[in-house]
């Protein structure tokens, strides 16, 4: 009688959950707008695009103009910092994909031919740009940075200590793309009255007119509660099915993207304020250490995360914990072989200071082109005196 009482007790209409998303195929959210009908372009594309605009207006007009890069510079160095980026990224999650499938998967069949399609991104909805591992586009991207140094004679380490907090900024961005493909999400919100839920019992079949199903709406109404900080429209989004029920799920992307927040915030205020013991390069161990500090413990929480096949453990936890070692080692070498220790605050706020090797040769280049231009006009003025 205590299970008939369970299950007519929680017998529910569509109507009683009140949500756009129930039920659905939760694809069609995920696109933004559809160009002449013809061009998806998703929401992820959106938000990783504007990451990319953010972190260049505040790194281009923040510090490195005044330090000496040039438009061009500017122009040559974000185009191919976010191919190779991208790449990495792209690169970085079909690898982790296959790690998890070990044989076979959309990137790969059982003979590991390739599918080239999957592995670029290309859908039933167009070029999505989802499927992006943060990771892989941050290793691939400092690479393509160092080189572009190399190349161009700019200070490596004081780009990378220009670069590297703007990561942080990006991927706030970035959490809002998993946010409108509802990825980067926990369990279930853990509220009072679920400790002595029997979920196989007390939401089997339980919606009526519908195969559904879904948390007693209790608590549901307690789990919506707990998402306050969101408004309505964004509380809806994180009702996500999650092994076969419906309820609302932590947003792990919102976590994340606020420690990130408060990371770039703090670090960037302690640069600008304190004028001795922060150095030219530490942005590099504070990133490694803060974002996989951040990673691996938002990563717990997370039950869509890639894993190792057969191991049970998560792809993140596996590097996250290197990510960390190598921050602190790169922060305790330096100073004790006392590596560059030009502060941050002479390096990137000194009257006198350049991101240049060769400020001089820089400024040469600029005088030949304003006397190649002097040049031209003064030979058609000539031209028109004759």
């Amino acid at each position: 009688m205590t299970f008939i009482h369970s299950i007519f007790n929680n017998l529910i209409s569509v109507a009683d959950i009140n949500n756009p998303y129930f039920g659905q195929n939760l694809d069609k959210y995920k696109i933004a707008i559809n160009l002449f009908d013809r061009i998806p372009i998703q929401w992820y594309a959106i938000m990783i695009l504007m990451a990319v605009v953010l972190s260049v207006v505040i790194g281009y007009f923040g510090f490195a103009k005044r330090l000496g890069i040039t438009s061009d510079h500017l122009f040559e160095g974000v185009l191919i910092c976010v191919v190779a980026g991208i790449v990495g990224a792209r690169l970085w999650f079909v690898v982790a994909n296959v790690l998890e499938e070990k044989t076979a998967s959309e990137f790969v069949n059982q003979n590991y031919i390739p599918n080239l399609k999957a592995i670029i991104g290309i859908t039933e909805n167009g070029l999505a740009l989802e499927g992006l591992a943060i990771s892989g586009g941050v290793i691939f991207a400092g690479i393509a940075l160092a080189i572009f140094c190399k190349y161009r004679k700019i200070k490596t380490l004081y780009l990378f200590e220009i670069v590297l907090p703007l990561i942080m900024i990006s991927q706030v961005l970035g959490r809002w793309g998993n946010f409108f493909n509802f990825e980067a999400h926990g369990g279930f919100i853990f509220v009072e009255g679920m400790e002595n839920l029997d979920i196989a019992k007390s939401i089997s079949e339980n919606v009526i007119g519908s195969a559904e199903r879904v948390l007693p709406l209790e608590i549901l109404q307690k789990q919506r509660d707990f998402l306050w900080f969101f408004p309505d429209v964004m509380k809806d989004r994180m009702f996500i099915e999650y092994e076969g029920i419906w309820g609302y799920c932590h947003p792990c992307f919102f976590y994340e993207g606020l420690a990130n927040f408060l990371g770039f915030t703090g670090y960037m205020l302690l640069r600008r304020f304190v004028k001795k013991g922060i150095y030219v390069g530490d942005g590099l161990s504070f990133y490694l250490i803060w974002y996989g500090t951040v990673r691996f413990f938002i990563e717990m929480l997370r039950t869509d995360a890639q894993m190792i096949n057969g191991t049970g453990i998560k792809v993140v936890m596996v590097y996250t914990p290197i990510m960390i070692i190598l921050g602190i080692v790169w922060l305790i070498v330096r100073r004790v072989k006392k590596i560059q220790l030009i502060t941050c605050y002479d390096a990137l706020y000194g009257m006198d200071s350049t991101i240049l090797l060769n400020p001089n040769e820089s400024k040469k280049k600029k005088n030949k082109k304003k006397e190649k231009e002097v040049i031209i006009v003064t030979d058609e003025d000539n031209k028109n005196e004759e």
